[in-house]
């Protein structure tokens, strides 16, 4: 009687990452990320009296903003061919304004900033699997 040697517990693990999806196992998967953006807008309003000088309103606005998302992600393998999944972000953002020329006062500078944090838009999801992966095809879920 020749038996077949079990894969090593790396050769598991290579193989269970390749396939995250249909699983018989709970996976819980916690991530974040981060975004900046800021923007800068100049405004002007009025005209040129002899071609060199400027007559009117000089508005400057700034907007400088950061996301971070921290999220939940949890799949349950219910069979070898259909899955369940959960996503549930908190989102936190901060933005800082800051305009400079508001309602025709050159010297005015008005800034205001605004932070909140929050659940975002929960995600669920089920997959099926139609055809499982072959030599000729992958698989169709």
């Amino acid at each position: 009687m020749v038996r077949e040697a079990q894969p090593s517990q790396s050769v598991q693990n290579v193989l269970r990452e390749e396939h995250a999806l249909f699983s018989d196992r709970l996976t819980i998967e916690p991530g974040i990320s981060y975004s900046y953006s800021d923007r800068s807008n100049l405004a002007l309003s009025g005209f040129l009296a002899l071609d060199a000088i400027f007559l009117g309103n000089i508005n400057v606005d700034t907007v400088e903003s950061h996301t971070t998302t921290f999220d939940l992600s949890t799949r349950y393998g219910i069979t070898n061919r259909l899955e369940v999944e959960l996503m549930i972000p908190y989102v936190y953002r901060s933005s800082q304004y800051e305009t400079i020329g508001a309602g025709a006062s050159t010297g005015g500078l008005v800034e205001e900033s605004v932070s909140q944090g929050d659940l975002g838009d929960i995600s669920a999801g089920i997959y099926y699997r139609l055809l499982p992966e072959a030599e000729v095809r992958p698989d169709v879920v």
